[in-house]
């Protein structure tokens, strides 16, 4: 393992590693390791690499231009069994963050069609006289995002309705897509939800706290390559990493957490979106319409950072509910989440979480 000196700063050579992202609330703890000195504690170089969308970060993981990134749950696994892309042999030692997406419809859609039994199915049957389809966004099909708009769609009564599309778009995109009437809603993570709620653009008919709560939402992704040539370098990665969302979750740090999130130029516009779901107090619609959503990102505590058996399992069901891998396949025994590299460091971390500021 890499050496450690009195000051619990590593010894050893520092190692580059080339680290992608997409700038989204819930990617605070690469930010937060970052800008206080984590990675550096443990040894690292880490060049942060902020990515466009999801197909991007897919991409460059599988021609080996990251090392590692924050990746969608699911479009690991996907990478590794070559769903929608050349296979790739992928290694998951942490789970970053849980929660964090929303359901956000246009104002054109009464808030009622969510209160009332068979509301949605009425207004399409009825109602819906667009001469396109009711047309929903996700950011990629591989993705919690996609399981959770289908479950959504699958409780509305209206997931194999005719005038029903559902199409993805970079999560980036969605609001401008929804302004100029190209969609009616879209399931995304924060900020974006937010951003068009408070630009009176849209209302949240739904939450990962409503639909699934605590499911596992970015992991932090490497290929199997990565992970079996650098092991010192992926420990320190995945300690670094697990002592950020430990800091994230921390309420008394959210301001800091916002304050870091803002200082990213790519987030650096949408502070009082960014705020809406951070700090506790969702507004969901137009006007006074909030919640209480201490929960609506989650970094750490219990068994969120973990790579388990049930987070693996979940992540899977979500690509056979897509369609994308048969209802009836097994995906064997692909060894892609590694809970001994996770305890290798959780082991770590809980000898030394006193000393993280």
């Amino acid at each position: 393992m890499v050496s450690i000196d009195e000051q619990g700063t590593s010894t050893s050579p520092r190692r580059t590693i080339r680290l992608g992202y997409v700038p989204l609330v819930d990617c605070a703890p690469i930010l937060i390791a970052r800008d206080r000195g984590l990675f550096e504690k443990q040894g690292l170089n880490v060049i942060i690499e902020p990515q466009p969308g999801w197909a991007t970060v897919r991409e460059k993981l599988v021609h080996d231009e990251l090392d590692a990134a924050e990746c969608l749950g699911p479009l690991a696994v996907a990478i590794h069994h070559g769903v929608g892309t050349r296979a790739k042999k992928m290694s998951v030692p942490l789970i970053i963050s849980a929660n964090g997406n929303g359901i956000t419809l246009s104002n054109e859609i009464p808030t009622e069609i969510i209160e009332t039994k068979n509301g949605l199915l009425n207004y399409l049957d009825k109602d819906w006289d667009k001469d396109r389809p009711f047309t929903l966004a996700s950011v990629h099909p591989c993705s919690s995002h996609h399981s959770l708009l289908l479950q959504w769609l699958r409780q509305q009564g209206v997931a194999n309705h005719p005038r029903l599309n559902v199409i993805s778009l970079p999560p980036q995109v969605v609001g401008r897509n929804l302004a100029s009437g190209h969609i009616d809603g879209f399931c995304v993570g924060e900020p974006w939800n937010s951003v068009a709620i408070l630009s009176n653009m849209g209302w949240c008919a739904a939450t990962s706290t409503d639909l699934s709560n605590g499911h596992p939402e970015k992991v932090l992704a490497t290929t199997s390559s990565f992970a079996e040539r650098e092991p010192e370098a992926l420990h320190a990665l995945t300690l670094s990493l697990l002592q950020a969302c430990h800091f994230c979750q921390n309420p008394q740090n959210r301001e800091i957490v916002l304050q870091t999130l803002c200082n990213d130029r790519h987030l650096s516009t949408y502070a009082d979106a960014i705020s809406n779901s951070l700090l506790g107090k969702f507004q969901s619609g137009p006007g006074t319409r909030s919640r209480k959503l201490p929960d609506f990102h989650i970094f750490h505590g219990g068994n969120i950072n973990a790579p388990t058996s049930q987070a693996s399992s979940w992540l899977r069901d979500g690509l056979r509910t897509a369609g994308l891998v048969p209802k009836n396949e097994s995906f064997g025994q692909d060894n892609i989440f590694r809970m001994d590299l996770f305890n290798n460091a959780l082991s770590e971390f809980d000898s030394n979480k006193n000393t993280i500021n």
